[in-house]
Formats: C-alpha cells, sequence, structure tokens
C-alpha cells in the first residue's frame, strides 16, 4: 500500500481568498488613518514645488503643515509595507518548519478507536478515516439516537454509537463501564478526546454544574475538561495495557490562560467563576470577554492533563511494572488543535441543515481538514509532539514585545483567524509557558481528581 499522508493544504481558490483578506486587514487601516492625517495636516497636498516666496504671499497655516503631513503618511505606508513583509516572510525564516508528512495509510483492522464527540464537524471527519482502514469506531454523543446514526454512516460495518454526556458524571461512569464490559483491556488503540463546548450567542444555560463529586463547577469546565479527565480514571487500566495513544483536543486559546486563573485555589475575584461561568449578570463584550477567557482556561486544563498524563506514563515505563507497561508500545499522550475550523461548536440548533455561520468564513479550515489533524496526531511519533501542540499553521512562538494572554491574544485573533491559511503543513508548535509548568500540572490533577472522582 502506498503511503498516505494527511492533507492540510489549502486549493488555490482558497489560499488566494485568504490573501487578500488578510491584505485588506492591512490595507484599509492604512488608508482609514492616512486619511484622517490627511485632514489633520491640511487638506490636499501640493505637487508642484512651492514657488518663490520673495514673489508670491504667505502661504498660511494648512500649506506650512502640508509637507509634514507627507512624510508622515510616506513614514506610515513605509512601516505598513516592512509589517507586511515580515508577516509574509517570517514563517519561510524560522525555525519551526513543517513536520514531515506523517504516514497515515497502516491497516487498523483489529484496532478499537473512541472518539468523544464524533457525531460531527472534525470528530466525525476523523471518524471517517480511522473506519476507513479498518479500525472499530465508537462514536460518542450526547444522544444515543445521533450517535448511532454516525456510526451508522461510517465505512465498514463495524461501528458503534454510544450514548456520553460529559457534564453528567453518570453518563461518563455508564460509558467507560459499557466499553470494559464490550471489549478487552488491551483493546484500545486510540482514544480522542474531541468532544467540547463553548458559550455561543444563543446558549441558554445552565452555566453550572452540581452533579459532580466535588460540588458546583462551571458547564463548560465539565464538558470540556472534567468529563474527559473523570473518563481517563476509568480508562487508565486499559491505556496503560493496550498502549494506548491517547489524543487531547485543545486550542491555541490555551495560550490565554494562566496559571493562576486556571488553578482553583489561586483564582482572583476578576476572573470568570468557577462555577457559575458568565451567568454573572453581564453581557455583550463584557459577557463574551468572559466566556473567551473561560474558554481558553478549559483549553489549557486540557494541555496539562495531557503533560502530567504523559508524566505519569513514562513513570510506568521506567518502573517496568509488567502489568502497566504493552508488549508493543508504552501509551502517550499528544495534543493537538484543528485550528479555526467549520464545525457547530458554540452553535446551539445541529439539526441537519441548521445554517451554522462558519462554514461561510472564507479563512476557516474544513471539517476535514481539522479531522486530518486528529488523524495525524493518533499517527505522529511521539517525540515530535513532546511539550507541543499539533497544529495546522505557523505561529510567531517568541513574537517580540508580547508577553502572557497579549501573545495569546495576537495568536488568536490575527495568527490564527486571518493567517491560518498562508501556511500550509502540520507544525507542531511549543506549548504555553504555563502549560508545561509542572507544578500546574500536579496542582490541576489534584484539583481534577478531587473535583470528578471525589
Amino acid at each position: 500500500m502506498g503511503e498516505k499522508v494527511v492533507h492540510l493544504e489549502t486549493n488555490s481558490v482558497q489560499a488566494a481568498l485568504a490573501v487578500f483578506v488578510v491584505s485588506v486587514s492591512f490595507i484599509a487601516p492604512f488608508f482609514a488613518v492616512t486619511a484622517l492625517l490627511h485632514r489633520r495636516w491640511g487638506g490636499k497636498l501640493p505637487e508642484e514645488p512651492p514657488p518663490d516666496t520673495a514673489t508670491t504671499p504667505a502661504a498660511g497655516p494648512a500649506a506650512a503643515r502640508a509637507p509634514a503631513a507627507s512624510s508622515k503618511m510616506r513614514l506610515l505606508l513605509h512601516a505598513w509595507v516592512v509589517v507586511v513583509a515580515i508577516i509574509a516572510a517570517a514563517p519561510k525564516l524560522s525555525r519551526v518548519q513543517p513536520l514531515d508528512p506523517v504516514d497515515t495509510s497502516a491497516s487498523l483492522t483489529g484496532h478499537t478507536v473512541v472518539i468523544t464527540g464524533g457525531t460531527s464537524g472534525i470528530g466525525l471527519e476523523a471518524a471517517k478515516d480511522f473506519a476507513g482502514r479498518g479500525a472499530r469506531v465508537i462514536v460518542t454523543g450526547r444522544s444515543q439516537a445521533r450517535a448511532s446514526a454516525a456510526a451508522a454512516g461510517l465505512p465498514g460495518a463495524s461501528a458503534l454509537g454510544m450514548a456520553l454526556d460529559l457534564t453528567v458524571p453518570a453518563s461518563v461512569e455508564a460509558f467507560a463501564a459499557g466499553f470494559l464490559g464490550e471489549f478487552k483491556p488491551t483493546d484500545l488503540s486510540v482514544l480522542v478526546l474531541n468532544a467540547g463546548m463553548v458559550y455561543g450567542p444563543d446558549y441558554a444555560g445552565p452555566y453550572s454544574n452540581t452533579a459532580f463529586p466535588g460540588g458546583a463547577v462551571d458547564t463548560m469546565i465539565a464538558a470540556n475538561h472534567l468529563g474527559h479527565f473523570l473518563l481517563l480514571q476509568r480508562l487508565m487500566g486499559c491505556i496503560r495495557a493496550s498502549g494506548t495513544r491517547v489524543v487531547l483536543v485543545s486550542s491555541i486559546s490555551h495560550h490565554l490562560a494562566t496559571v493562576a486563573d486556571t488553578l482553583a485555589v489561586h483564582r482572583s475575584p476578576s476572573t470568570p467563576s468557577f462555577t457559575d461561568g458568565v451567568a454573572l449578570g453581564k453581557a455583550g463584550l463584557a459577557g463574551a470577554r468572559d466566556m473567551f477567557s473561560l474558554y481558553g482556561t478549559t483549553k489549557l486544563m486540557n494541555v496539562l492533563t495531557a503533560n502530567k498524563l504523559n508524566r505519569l506514563l513514562r513513570a510506568d515505563t521506567t518502573a517496568g511494572t509488567a502489568d502497566a507497561v504493552p508488549a508493543t508500545r508504552p501509551a502517550t499522550a499528544v495534543v493537538a488543535t484543528p485550528g479555526f475550523a467549520a464545525t457547530s461548536i458554540g452553535v446551539s440548533n445541529r439539526a441537519a441543515g441548521a445554517f451554522n455561520p462558519i462554514e461561510y468564513l472564507p479563512l476557516a479550515f474544513s471539517a476535514a481538514e481539522g479531522g486530518a489533524v486528529l488523524v495525524a496526531a493518533a499517527a505522529v511519533d511521539p517525540p515530535l509532539a513532546e511539550g507541543k501542540v499539533l497544529q495546522p499553521y505557523w505561529i510567531w512562538e517568541r513574537v517580540p514585545l508580547l508577553q502572557g494572554a497579549a501573545r495569546g491574544a495576537f495568536f488568536n485573533f490575527f495568527q490564527e483567524f486571518f493567517c491560518q491559511k498562508l501556511t500550509r503543513g502540520l507544525y507542531a508548535h511549543a506549548q504555553s509557558d504555563a502549560g508545561r509548568d509542572e507544578a500546574a500540572q500536579d496542582a490541576m490533577w489534584a484539583w481534577s481528581s478531587a473535583a470528578a472522582v471525589g
């Protein structure tokens, strides 16, 4: 069988459209600023050199300011050109270049793959690839009917749909018990923790979840982190015995979060609550800010969990515990993000044919392109992904002058939203400093254990 690699390239029309939109994003502000400067410094600039002042009446104040305006606008134009040139050249000059193509052609016959949130979007696209190569794929969804329908549409005849609501501990326990009752302890080859949510504009609650043993917790934290954490705990023996590749789907938004905002014991009153999210009576920009801040926090939780899990699994290998280390390969965890992709996350109405504005944005990756990242994460060589996030675009990791959340905002709102289609291939970029903090990893694991397991 020939080598099959993940398809992460955009076609020429998409690339040209992305270049156009990014160019407009620079040109439009330039003309707006120059127009203001033009008005501020004296109207229309003279095209001819000023005549001899000895025979010409003295010019007014506006004419005297005109040369200064011309000089400032030229300087502004030059600065804009330099910025655009830097953005175009930086990926080519960076030490971080695309990984070599990841071979995803191997047969998966006899392997079992579990994908949470596999009924639509990138999860469903990844499930199609795995099933097409012979894997027994289990897709989960909050609705048994939707999970079964998604499984029925996958290639082959062995796919299975199972209900799993990550915000309900009893549902997680039932899923884990059902899986362990159906499959051998060594059957789990790949576990993709993909399901997630964000509070969209039409989300009406609940914001607070009181079902977990540790008490009230925000619903987004329950869906994006705690439910998956509980599932990991219940399947840990199977993960160790199977040598499972665990793929945790995070986001570039994890760069927005800090250790202080993510660890419950250090949180300040000014940050979104761990228990009621953005249901604080805030609306408009304030509510949107808190929502996105909390989303970034949940994505940092995913990164911290992955790194702590890898440390635990390496300790198994070092100890040489016979019942913990499989004969074939050790279990590993990999962090991945699909980029800004056209999926239904943040959309409450997920019925077939429902309008989703993201699907019409030319700068968004398709669900298939996002799913290809998850497929690659399941097959990538572990050392290449250590302390990294696999993603389908380049970022300026150490962009000058920006630190912490400011750097995260640059990654989110400029490099991902506007520029992700300007680079091609699969990149392994460094996780945030907070994500690589071992003390924070330990603290997050301890808090999650108390909150989800009790």
